[in-house]
């Protein structure tokens, strides 16, 4: 948004050409408010570092691209939690070799406001062959 565009005009100026508009923007509230004044669906992309909802979908999709399905699989997932401090769950090998997919973030510094907390997590996601080696052979 540039030169002083307000975000409703934009919404309502591009639903005019297109068939959906995909909306990432850094205010929650604007996202929540633009299916109410777009002519057209709004698929909600985000709002910056608290939300991805279609990052999920292309999980899934890559997901089912590699493995030929989503169904019936054990998917681990591993993140940050910068809001609610990084979890200290450990990534098991009984954990490992049960999962068909492990999905994990990496830590990202700009996400934190004490970089104190940031250095000491950094590498608390590291996924290394030691971890995997009671993986399944396909994962």
């Amino acid at each position: 948004m540039q030169k002083g565009e307000l975000l409703e005009d934009t919404i309502r100026t591009v639903g005019q050409y297109t068939d959906a508009i995909v909306l990432r923007h850094p205010d929650g509230n604007a996202i929540d408010a633009a299916p109410i004044i777009s002519p057209v669906p709004i698929i909600k992309r985000g709002d910056g570092a608290k939300e991805h909802p279609t990052q999920g979908l292309l999980d899934l999709l890559t997901i089912a691209e590699e493995l030929g399905a989503v169904n019936g699989l054990t998917v681990t997932f591993r993140f940050e939690f910068v809001d609610k401090r990084v979890t200290s769950t450990e990534l098991s090998s009984k954990i490992v070799s049960e999962s068909d997919v492990i999905n994990c973030t990496k830590v990202q510094k700009e996400r934190f406001a004490d970089l104190e907390l940031y250095e000491k997590v950094k590498d608390s996601l590291t996924i290394d062959l030691s971890l995997m080696k009671d993986a399944k052979n396909d994962i």
